[in-house]
């Protein structure tokens, strides 16, 4: 895919011979810019001119339709042809120059279509006037530095007269999702606001003030307190800036460092909110005393109140959930939505009912490893320890069980005598938990409200799954003997349900004994293992393994 959306309006134009595009351009400006750039098709592939103009054809459309404070959503659409052609023919001039430089000074820049998106941006959102320093007079870098290195010294000598903070200086690159195929409206939108700031601090001007404007325009509150600034400048130029301002503004607020993380996993981490939609009488003000609708003085105001309440929201997902439910609420139910006087546990039930519509697949599902390091186990040709006795819980004699069950080669029943390969397995897909129930009895394949809140926790990595089988010699097939659920909470990580197979439910006492040892290997909190389905009492004898 290419930069843009292909509709017609403002999309790549369709395929054409770059040398003729270029020098039908080239014939307009003055002679000396036309001998600087005559070869500069012989120097860079078509496809990557292509792709510098395409990108700034939609640096155009964000700039022209309210950068970082507005969308085209909100604009009704995609602004006039003629308002961006204006644009992209007011930077036409800087984007060829910048092309050329880099085609001789940093080949890097101008390797592939995403490696000059930079390029656009600089030439569309800076004008040349405002360059600190002559495009000719940088010495380029060598061959060896990478593309990073590269836009870093070409974009420190044309915007830093000053020295800037290090958070700002992947504004120009940021692309949002890296791995994405695209790069989305948002990302275009959040980079605008954030080199309007790289400009001001390397120009010597009111850096706060500058962000300020971009992400609200000219009368609105400051969303960027000085607390907030100082923890931003703080920021390592590694983190996305976007992420980078979500933290420092938690951090303003004396929140937890794992809240600022879990708003980056909220909406709020992806895009930045804009500014108010006014009328022609100003902003319509909703009964908390901020603007109907959603901007980033909402924003600020929910991130507020998961601070106030992290304590009770616990975890990050929560904490995520929490946000993008009332941004969803404010969205499209009610633009005067505020979570003012609202606690954590009164919106329980609604926020889970959210979190639960979020959440689409298909057929499959595939679960990401679980990012804590818990390995699963693989023991051959072994047997469980002489004179080991286990209890499991629920299977006791006030429930009609058997209480203690003596387990090893001294055991009467032979439990756990026979050597056996033991397997604790992750289990990486929908469709392997949904086969894993069925090799249980548990129907999960029919119960798709139970689908969505397994898949939603494994997106989370809140949760992940295991499977526990014996195999003994001569079997055709693996026993499955528990199906375990680990949550991955922040005070670590902790057993939330484990099943055995029907209709017993309950694990049997060897899956018992292999689930306690593997989890004090793996240190998992197996204490806090209880089981959410249905027991009937009686409880069954567990079948000797």
């Amino acid at each position: 895919p290419g930069p843009m959306p292909s509709d017609g309006v403002i999309g790549p134009s369709p395929r054409r011979a770059a040398e003729k595009a270029f020098a039908s351009k080239i014939r307009a400006t003055e002679q000396d810019y036309n001998g600087k750039i005559a070869d500069l098709t012989g120097r860079v592939r078509p496809e990557v001119l292509e792709a510098a103009s395409d990108w700034a054809t939609m640096c155009a459309a964000v700039c022209v339709s309210g950068g970082a404070a507005s969308d085209f959503s909100r604009n009704g659409g995609y602004p006039a042809r003629n308002d961006i052609s204006r644009r992209t023919e007011a930077s036409k001039k800087s984007l060829d120059l910048l092309l050329d430089m880099c085609a001789r000074k940093a080949p890097q820049l101008v390797k592939d279509e995403f490696g000059v998106l930079p390029l656009a941006r600089l030439a569309v959102w800076v004008p040349l006037e405002n360059w600190v320093r002559p495009l000719e007079e940088w010495e380029g870098v060598g061959k060896e530095a990478n593309a990073s290195v590269a836009l870093r010294s070409i974009t420190a000598h044309v915007l830093e007269k000053y020295e800037t903070p290090e958070v700002l200086h992947t504004a120009l690159s940021f692309r949002g999702d890296a791995s994405a195929a695209s790069v989305p409206e948002a990302a275009h939108r959040s980079s605008y606001a954030f080199v309007a700031a790289l400009v001001a601090a390397g120009a010597g001007s009111p850096v706060r003030e500058a962000l300020n404007k971009a992400l609200l325009g000219d009368d609105a509150k400051s969303v960027i307190s000085k607390t907030t600034w100082k923890a931003l400048s703080k920021e390592p130029s590694s983190s996305s800036p976007l992420h980078a301002l979500r933290r420092a503004q938690v951090s303003a607020q004396n929140a937890p460092a794992w809240v600022g993380d879990a708003v980056c996993q909220s909406l709020m981490g992806r895009q930045l909110l804009g500014a108010a939609v006014d009328s022609d009488d100003g902003w319509d003000v909703a009964p908390d005393g901020l603007p109907e609708g959603l901007s980033e003085e909402v924003g600020l105001a929910y991130i507020d109140w998961v601070c106030k309440n992290a304590e009770e929201l616990a975890e990050p997902a929560t904490v995520a959930t929490a946000v993008d439910y009332a941004l969803q609420m404010r969205k499209s139910e009610d633009v005067t939505f505020s979570l003012a006087g609202r606690t954590p546990k009164t919106l329980a039930a609604a926020m889970d009912a959210y979190a639960l519509t979020t959440v689409k697949f298909d057929k499959d599902e595939i679960f990401e490893p679980n990012p804590y390091g818990i390995k699963g186990l693989f023991l051959t040709n072994t047997t469980i320890p002489k004179g080991t006795v286990v209890q499991v819980p629920y299977d006791d004699p006030s429930n009609g069980g058997r209480g203690k069950y003596f387990l090893g080669p001294d055991s009467k029943e032979g439990r756990g005598a026979r050597p056996a390969t033991v397997r604790v397995a992750e289990i990486g897909s929908l469709r392997e938990l949904i086969r894993e129930g069925n090799k249980l009895n548990n129907c999960l394949e029919n119960r798709y409200d139970s689908q969505l809140k397994y898949v939603m926790r494994a997106r989370q990595r809140t949760s992940s799954f295991w499977s526990f089988t014996f195999s003994y010699e001569g079997d055709e097939e693996p026993t499955h003997v528990m199906l375990l659920e680990i949550w991955h909470l922040r005070q670590g990580n902790i057993v939330r349900q484990a099943e055995g197979p029907r209709p017993r439910t309950i694990p049997g006492p060897e899956a018992w004994y292999w689930m306690v040892e593997w989890c004090e290997r793996e240190g998992v909190n197996w204490e806090t293992w209880d089981i959410y389905s249905r027991v009937g009492a009686p409880v069954p004898l567990a079948p000797v393994l």
